[in-house]
């Protein structure tokens, strides 16, 4: 009688690592490039902060207090400006 074909445990072992390593890779990593509100609230509660759009400059400052408040307080910033995930400022 033929023994069904099993993988030797040298397989199953490099197998196991290769998926731990790419959860890590896709999991483990993101939070560390991902900007807190606090990040950009560094620069953006400065009531002097500007940028530029559509040729004319505009405010950017963001009040921490009054974003606490409004509906937008339970999202983080790049929920929206996902533009800026991970990009270092």
């Amino acid at each position: 009688m033929k023994r069904p074909w099993f993988p030797s445990s040298r397989a199953v072992a490099v197998s196991m690592i290769a998926v731990v390593v790419s959860f890590g890779i896709l999991f483990g990593t993101s939070p560390a490039w991902a900007q807190s509100n606090e990040d950009c609230l560094m620069c953006h509660e400065d009531p002097d902060a500007t940028g530029e759009r559509g040729g004319h400059v505009v405010s950017i400052f963001v009040d921490p207090a009054a974003f606490s408040q409004s509906v937008h307080a339970e999202f983080g910033c790049i929920d929206c400006h996902m533009e800026l995930d991970g990009v270092v400022l």
